[in-house]
């Protein structure tokens, strides 16, 4: 049995080809009444689908900080933004890649505004979720908790990134899988409740899991996204607890002091050493094993 909050039901909706059929699929929004709870069978509500499923220098370190159609509350600040089939969550294929010791993006993602969301794949058979809320913050949502790869860092960079020196990423707790291939799984449906309730994280929502395959598979078919199943449903905390890993952008290319190592200019001002850093292959005016900014050169 689950115990869901009383809804009603409106529907916002962006349409796009599926990859199953001619049809188009569409967001759903379901609204909520917060002050009762209804029962619903699950019996009642399960899923049927009889077809079979698609079985450097410089170190940064993770700082600690203090249906089931399932009913949930259309917030005024997420639920009216569109997601696929659009501009809005960019090609996952942008990523860039190491060849030869070194990191390519010929493309690479655009930088985005708030509120935004994109799902990514770290280079390292994993899939996880970053979002940006309308006041600028950055999380990301991921299953297993991993450490953020190189390639993870520059496509956060290249999405959220412009014109900053640091980047801070909030990582919030959330659901933790309980297989090694549901991340893609994850990552689509917390950018769904993302998109239709402000969900940023934390653990009062969790899905059931062995059902979120089938259930994404009901969705292509049937041409609309209805939120994930899930077997708990709680109050968003007014505290989310986070931890925040933050990226330095040193150089003037934009990219992350990570993806090579970094060289200080060695000039000075009165007593001060300069504080300019570039990669190495991005530093110009070196004079022996030493460089010098432009302002010091």
């Amino acid at each position: 049995m689950y115990d869901f909050r009383k809804r009603q039901t409106c529907k916002i909706s962006t349409e796009f080809s599926t990859p199953k059929s001619k049809k188009k699929l569409e967001l759903s929004v379901i609204e909520e009444d917060a002050g009762e709870t209804q029962i619903i069978d699950e019996k009642k509500n399960s899923i049927e689908i009889n077809k079979s499923l698609p079985v450097k220098k410089r170190k940064i370190d993770d700082i600690n900080l203090d249906e089931m159609e399932t009913p949930t509350k259309k917030t005024k600040t997420q639920s009216n933004l569109p997601w696929i089939g659009n501009k809005w969550v960019q090609e996952t294929t942008l990523a860039p890649v190491k060849v030869d010791g070194k990191w390519v993006s010929e493309t690479g993602f655009q930088s985005q505004e708030s509120p935004s969301v994109q799902i990514h794949h770290n280079g390292n058979a994993h899939w996880v979720l970053s979002l940006q809320t309308r006041d600028g913050n950055i999380y990301l949502l991921d299953s297993l908790s991993l450490n953020l790869t190189t390639s993870l860092e520059y496509q956060l960079t290249q999405i959220y990134g412009k014109d900053k020196k640091k980047l801070i990423i909030r990582i919030p707790d959330v659901q933790k899988q309980q297989n090694s291939i549901d991340c893609g799984l994850f990552a689509i449906a917390n950018a769904l409740e993302f998109c239709q309730t402000g969900f940023k994280g934390g653990t009062h929502i969790t899905y059931e899991q062995k059902y979120m395959r089938e259930h994404l598979i009901h969705c292509l078919e049937n041409g609309k996204f209805t939120h994930f199943p899930k077997n708990y449903f709680g109050k968003t905390p007014k505290n989310l607890k986070t931890k925040t890993h933050i990226i330095s952008i040193n150089c003037d290319c934009g990219k992350p002091d990570t993806i090579e190592d970094m060289v200080g200019c060695e000039g000075k001002t009165g007593r001060k050493m300069c504080d300019v850093w570039a990669h190495r292959s991005c530093a110009k005016n070196m004079k022996g094993n030493s460089w010098f900014c432009e302002v010091h050169k």
